[in-house]
């Protein structure tokens, strides 16, 4: 992986991340329901750091596949980058539905 994607993508997490935390505990509530709701918001920003970059990968693929020219390795290797985005946004969501579901359980 390259090193400035890396670090830009480090930034976009570290800033939805910290966002998060600050709107995370609203100033009105006791410290009984403030754990809950931090926790909440924290497991949001991850899954929308990581859909995003599933959607980034999933863009990169086709991007793959547009330039491959008729390269059978590059589409066989563009097919293997859009199934693997797609696995990831499956999963993504899937967990997502959990713990939402878990969440309501609580409440």
């Amino acid at each position: 992986m390259n090193k400035k994607y890396f670090q830009c993508l480090t930034i976009i997490f570290i800033f939805l991340f910290t966002c998060g935390m600050v709107s995370a505990a609203p100033a009105t509530t006791a410290w009984s329901g403030t754990l809950l709701v931090i926790l909440q918001n924290i497991t949001d920003k991850i899954f929308t750091v990581v859909g995003i970059i599933c959607l980034l990968v999933l863009l990169i693929g086709g991007i793959v596949w547009m330039t491959a020219g008729g390269d059978t390795e590059k589409v066989k290797k563009a097919k293997e980058i859009i199934i693997a985005a797609v696995l990831g946004l499956v999963v993504i969501l899937g967990a997502k539905i959990i713990m939402s579901e878990v969440s309501n359980l609580g409440m």
